[in-house]
């Protein structure tokens, strides 16, 4: 261990009070052998010259390099001792021990600011506190606790606006709770573009059901583009994977564990459980809730867009008991409800931006870069605990440069 001790002679003249104190470093096997830290101080070319200097004069700042201004700015702290460089009564140590410095510091895995109070008990080096910082959030170990690590939010990554309807759909599984019949999940798909919404209700939610609810989709509406879901094994399987594949659709898979980057439907998701929750308390049939909450959907103007999913999906307005008691029959008829929406795309473009700009001060995201080689926290998709909470491993190389985005919208 490598100790400064500030100590004055037993019995003091006058004349040596006047003196300065003087400094007795001593160096005792422990972390760092005495040999070994000598070795290095004089093997050691920044440091030999600001020995050198400390002994002699100083030059001009002008005349330092990186290494020496580092020094240069705190001169008049520095002194040599028994050949060795201190500041103040602080130990000056070599590059080469300064590492199992700090990891001795570290060893019981205090924080930040704990090990930089240990360190600086007794050695100094330049920009110290931020090697102490650097070593402490690289720590596995310290790491693993959330109270070390606080796992940022990146920022919302606006989805691309389908091109028309039927060129992308989502899709998803909602299994209401407290709910004991026969049909007691629903099978809900979305239009992305005019966010068209069809439900079906099933007894189970097995691979055959799935798929035999895709072909029936697909010979009302024809094939889409791509469809969006949830990382469910109902929808990962090999056989609706092969069945995607065979027709041509290409399938997208949300972010796991975040489903708020398949937004659209979880929203829709949500306001079909409302109508669920809302069905039992009132004594009501929670199917007949549903079926109307669809239909009201479809005919009521989007909040995006500001037009109904039935008139973008369908190319007119619906004939609704509503619009039958004063709507005429001519205006009912629209020729072109692309014209008469205007700039409906600019406007739900605005209002995902302005959600965008919400959710990002919501969670107060960080936008960060991970690249090859950086250590990042990972989940396990498919190791659970006996609680059912998800097992986290302490990290997971990250083998790409390429970042991941953050929830869509």
């Amino acid at each position: 261990m490598v100790d400064v001790e500030s100590n004055s002679e037993g019995v003091k003249s006058e004349e040596e009070d006047l003196e300065e104190e003087v400094n007795v470093c001593k160096i005792s096997e422990g972390i760092v052998s005495e040999e070994k830290w000598r070795d290095n101080l004089r093997n050691n070319v920044v440091l030999q010259r600001v020995i050198s200097m400390v002994k002699t004069e100083w030059c001009e700042k002008n005349r330092c390099d990186d290494d020496l201004q580092r020094y240069w700015q705190v001169q008049d702290g520095l002194s040599v001792v028994d050949g060795l460089l201190t500041r103040g009564t602080k130990l000056v140590p070599p590059v080469n021990v300064r590492e199992e410095l700090l990891k001795h510091a570290h060893a019981s895995h205090m924080g930040i600011v704990k090990t930089n109070e240990r360190v600086r008990e007794g050695y100094w080096c330049p920009a110290m506190d931020v090697k102490i910082e650097r070593m402490v959030r690289e720590c596995i170990e310290c790491s693993s606790c959330d109270e070390i690590l606080k796992c940022r939010t990146k920022p919302m990554v606006l989805r691309e606006q389908a091109s028309g309807p039927w060129s992308d759909i989502t899709i998803d599984i909602v299994g209401p709770e407290g709910i004991n019949s026969f049909d007691r999940y629903v099978l809900v798909y979305l239009d992305m573009f005019s966010h068209w919404p069809k439900v079906k209700f099933v007894s189970s939610v097995e691979l055959k059901v799935i798929i035999e609810f895709l072909e029936d989709v697909f010979e009302k509406e024809g094939f889409p583009r791509s469809i969006l879901s949830d990382n469910g094994v109902q929808f990962t399987s090999k056989e609706v994977v092969g069945f995607l594949r065979e027709r041509g659709v290409k399938h997208k898979k949300a972010a796991l564990y975040h489903p708020e980057s398949n937004g659209i439907v979880e929203r829709f998701v949500k306001v079909l459980k409302e109508s669920v929750q809302q069905a039992l308390t009132s004594g009501g049939n929670w199917k007949v809730a549903i079926r109307k909450k669809v239909r009201d959907y479809r005919f009521t103007p989007h909040s995006s867009s500001g037009i109904a999913p039935f008139q973008l999906f369908r190319g007119r307005r619906a004939n609704t008991e509503m619009m039958l008691l004063w709507v005429s029959e001519k205006r009912m008829m629209v020729d072109s409800y692309v014209d008469e929406a205007g700039d409906w795309r600019v406007r739900e473009r605005e209002k995902m931006l302005r959600r965008k700009e919400l959710y990002d001060v919501r969670k107060m995201v960080k936008d960060t870069v991970v690249g090859v080689e950086d250590w990042v926290k990972a989940t396990l998709a498919r190791e659970k605990c006996l609680t059912g909470k998800r097992r986290f491993e302490n990290f997971r190389k990250q083998t790409t440069s390429e970042g991941g985005g953050g929830p869509k919208t």
